[in-house]
């Protein structure tokens, strides 16, 4: 009976199976004989499952290039609106012979044997429903439809191309992008602060930073879902998959108009402010609950005149007269000519994190701006 040849790749327990057409593959462990009736049942970019083998893995991604010929049904990777067998390998094949207009050539030219080649092009060609070569003399050429096709072909795969190039660029070590976000209170000074000393301390780094603003909760669950690489943030409970690492404090005081009658104070206790109207956190706010432990410590509570989750626009309030605020001390408060107060009783001072996912990937350069934030607030 005819035998078709099988390779395995990898290690005991990562191995994959695919048809070998008489081309040497470097890295090669084990391969055996199995009768040509033995089909290859599914195949996917990452898995190949041979239906006469026990083995079930995944095959390693810079593999990918020795695999010529995909065969079965039900393949993830085939291109195409019809379900038919399009696949990338033919696609890279067909711009060679195109531009080679020579089988021997091409085939050389793809370390695959001629007939493997041959044998593509007549499965695109069915695919497509048309010709695409036709013979001039001993070379081929393009016929009216390949020449249509081409341009599309190549824009394909250059688009592939720029991505894979793009993708190992960000793994660099000194280039790549970093998605953070922080909290309002960290806006106006130490996040850009942060950002702009790392990238004055390493020159030789290409990084994009790409910067978002939001409560603890909002921030926090876009760190969980992957959006961010980076947070910095309140501490949260209750999060047993993210890891909080202490960066800094935060005083909270009590910011008032120069013409208010608290001004006059350099501090205060929190139950001199009950009788003024007061700008709040609103409940989405990581600083929420902080305020109202504040209050019930001293068993009173405010009259909230406005709720607000952004500090900055709690500032501009308070600057306006619409009322006091208990929050952070930040940078804004000094540039709107407010008055702050420090708080003797209850006191409190928030502890502020550099947060990340435990267990998940982060690129080189996340990791060394994470390294430089912790040396810089020690």
């Amino acid at each position: 009976m005819p035998h078709r040849r099988i390779i395995y790749y990898g290690t005991k327990n990562q191995r994959a199976a695919t048809r070998y057409h008489n081309m040497k593959i470097v890295g090669l462990e084990r391969e055996f004989f199995v009768p040509i009736s033995t089909s290859i049942a599914a195949l996917t970019p990452a898995r190949l499952i041979h239906k006469s083998s026990r083995y079930d893995s995944c095959l390693p991604r810079h593999r990918m290039d020795s695999i010529l010929h995909f065969t079965g049904k039900n393949m993830n990777d085939r291109i195409g609106s019809k379900g038919g067998t399009m696949n990338l390998n033919q696609l890279e094949y067909f711009r060679t012979l195109a531009h080679e207009e020579h089988y021997t050539r091409a085939a050389q030219m793809l370390s695959i044997t001629q007939p493997s080649l041959s044998h593509a092009i007549a499965q695109l060609e069915q695919e497509l429903g048309t010709r695409l070569f036709e013979k001039k003399g001993r070379n081929i050429v393009l016929t009216r439809y390949g020449k249509i096709f081409l341009p599309y072909v190549e824009d394909a795969l250059k688009i592939l191309d720029d991505g894979v190039q793009r993708t190992r660029e960000l793994n660099g070590s000194k280039e790549g992008m970093i998605n953070l976000a922080y909290i309002y209170t960290m806006g106006s000074d130490f996040a850009p602060r942060m950002v702009r000393k790392f990238i004055d301390t390493f020159p030789d780094y290409k990084i994009d930073f790409h910067f978002t603003v939001g409560t603890t909760g909002e921030i926090l669950d876009g760190l969980k879902s992957d959006q961010y690489d980076i947070v910095f943030s309140s501490f949260q409970d209750g999060e047993p998959d993210i890891d909080f690492k202490k960066i800094g404090r935060q005083k909270l005081v009590v910011a008032v108009p120069q013409d208010h009658p608290l001004a006059i104070k350099d501090s205060v206790d929190l139950r001199d402010t009950i009788e003024y109207p007061q700008i709040y956190f609103s409940k989405g706010s990581g600083l929420r609950p902080v305020v109202d432990s504040m209050f019930e410590k001293i068993d009173q509570f405010p009259k909230v005149a406005f709720e607000m989750e952004e500090d900055s626009s709690m500032a501009g309030l308070v600057a306006q007269g619409f009322g006091i605020a208990v929050m952070p001390d930040i940078p804004i408060l000094r540039a709107l000519g407010l008055k702050t107060l420090d708080i003797y009783n209850p006191f409190y001072e928030r502890s502020v994190y550099i947060a990340t996912l435990k267990k998940h990937y982060l690129s080189p350069v996340a990791k060394a701006f994470i390294q430089f934030v912790c040396e810089e607030t020690m």
